[in-house]
């Protein structure tokens, strides 16, 4: 069985550190730019890229599985969820 399906749920390390940011104090409110901006492109020097590309057959018969649209729909809901979350969190808490 082949696992090149679950390089695109990666996405989801993203509004996990801002799970880890909101529901924690300190240097780690911090975490999500720590994370973007550091770990990822430094796996990104350190890790080989994959240049090669699928066949075009292969390619469109990829790209038509419903596969790609749920992981579409899980990016937008997970972008509104901590939108809506971050609200919630700078009306409701004390941030003095």
């Amino acid at each position: 069985m082949k696992f090149y399906h679950l390089k695109y749920l990666f996405f989801l390390s993203i509004p996990f550190s801002v799970v880890v940011s909101f529901t924690s104090s300190g240097w780690l409110t911090f975490f999500p730019l720590i994370y973007a901006f550091g770990i990822v492109p430094g796996l990104e020097l350190v890790l080989r890229k994959d240049v090669t590309n699928y066949p075009d057959d292969e390619e469109s018969r990829i790209t038509n599985t419903p596969y790609f649209d749920f992981v579409l729909y899980t990016a937008v809901i997970s972008q509104f969820v901590m939108l809506f979350w971050f609200f919630s969190i700078i009306t409701n808490a004390q941030l003095s």
